[in-house]
């Protein structure tokens, strides 16, 4: 289960508060990243011919800014993919992880539409919410204790999979003593060792596909 926090009707997206044109230019990448954060937006949405858009408690709002151009989100992924990376035109779609040092970290989706690139980010969470606080049943808590098998964690988009996964996994590495490894497309939550050891792994950046 995840908490949404109501932004208050006087905080709008940079392009609502009046911005001149002039001030346009200045709403890069990285302003736009910090901005969904300042908003508590979940989701950053770039496409070719219409304005940034950031999602705001489940609901899409359009910014100001002026309408993006191919170039634009060829040069935002360019600025935020991976060096592994280096073939844009010939992508279908990508997934990957980047981060702003001291501001958040985001799941990143580049595909083509109408032969170009549109980009969705999505900003996670830094902090894995504690096991006992998502009110999860009894039989998901003793995925923790398994010693073997497979346990699949499946659902729609935004349902809280990566969410429930960090946190059994948070709650073996506090209560086991063990090797984890895991296996992602991208990487979301960091964890730091504690009673475990835990190794992870990138699709494209540290592993080139699920074939190796």
């Amino acid at each position: 289960m995840t908490t949404e926090t109501k932004v208050p009707d006087t905080r709008t997206p940079v392009a609502e508060r009046g911005s001149k044109p002039e001030d346009l230019k200045k709403a890069d990448l990285h302003t736009l990243l910090e901005e969904m954060v300042r908003y508590d937006a979940s989701d950053l949405h770039l496409k070719c011919g219409s304005p940034p858009a950031l999602r705001l408690n489940g609901v899409l709002r359009k910014t100001a800014l002026s309408p993006l151009e191919p170039g634009d989100t060829v040069r935002m992924t360019e600025q935020m993919m991976p060096s592994q990376f280096k073939e844009i035109p010939h992508i279908g779609s990508m997934d990957f992880s980047y981060a702003i040092p001291g501001v958040a970290r985001y799941r990143v989706n580049v595909f083509h539409q109408r032969s170009n690139l549109s980009i969705v980010i999505r900003r996670v969470s830094i902090d894995i919410p504690k096991f006992d606080d998502l009110n999860l049943p009894d039989p998901i808590i003793r995925f923790a204790e398994l010693e073997r098998g497979i346990v699949l964690v499946t659902g729609v988009t935004g349902s809280g999979k990566s969410t429930t996964l960090a946190s059994i996994i948070n709650k073996i590495n506090q209560t086991r003593n063990a090797h984890i490894v895991t296996i992602e497309d991208p990487i979301e939550f960091l964890y730091k060792d504690d009673r475990c050891l835990i190794n992870q792994q990138e699709l494209g950046v540290d592993f080139e596909s699920f074939d190796d």
